[in-house]
């Protein structure tokens, strides 16, 4: 988000931003989620080869006191997705907000850019016409003639 003119406005959905990652809590880097998911797929294999196990005990557990160090690795997982999904979807929100705050000051800026331009258009050609019913002669005023 560099170069933007209107800044001054969205500064704080801007702050929001930075607030939320500082407060994001533990961040995990790909590495170890990596490792997450080679311990999981190995936990499967194990349980499903060794133990005689069904992958529906993993994918559905049916008794949740049973304690499966695959569920339990799928489990941590998904929390951890869960909250990055909230996460991003928090960002994303915010992010919106800064974009239509920023486009609206845009299309003000136009607007005000277009009506000064006009009206400063519309002033010469008053000050033109009084000088022609007068007869005065300014500089353009025979060029189409």
């Amino acid at each position: 988000m560099k170069d933007r003119l209107f800044v001054h406005l969205s500064d704080k959905h801007s702050s929001n931003i930075n607030e939320l990652i500082k407060n994001m809590g533990t961040r995990h880097p790909p590495k170890q989620f990596n490792e997450h998911l080679n311990e999981l797929i190995q936990q499967v294999n194990n349980y499903v080869k060794d133990q005689n196990g069904k992958v529906e005990d993993i994918v559905s557990p049916k008794n949740s006191s049973q304690d499966l160090t695959p569920v339990r690795i799928k489990k941590q997982i998904m929390d951890n997705y869960q909250q990055l999904y909230a996460f991003n979807q928090q960002i994303t929100k915010e992010e919106s907000y800064i974009q239509r705050i920023e486009d609206e000051a845009y299309r003000r800026a136009l607007k005000y850019r277009t009506l000064t331009t006009l009206s400063i258009g519309f002033g010469i050609l008053i000050v033109y016409a009084a000088a022609q019913y007068i007869g005065i002669n300014l500089p353009l005023m025979r060029v189409g003639a």
